[in-house]
């Protein structure tokens, strides 16, 4: 992830807030993600999903709590 913010990058969440996300924020490599076989398989996709990814996946039912 990229950001001019220094240390993190500011995202706009559905419920209108805005957070500051740290750069050190658990996140899958590109590559492990382009090798799930099914991305409609929520098991196979979280197998691989770091924090980051779980929280940019919706409707997946999963609970990511604080982050």
């Amino acid at each position: 992830m990229t950001s001019v913010h220094s240390g993190g990058l500011q995202v706009l969440l559905m419920d209108g807030s805005v957070r500051f996300i740290n750069d050190s924020i658990d996140s899958a490599e590109e590559a492990e993600i382009d090798a799930i076989p099914d991305m409609r398989n929520k098991a196979q996709r979280q197998a691989v999903y770091g924090v980051w990814q779980a929280i940019c996946d919706m409707n997946d039912g999963t609970v990511v709590g604080d982050f």
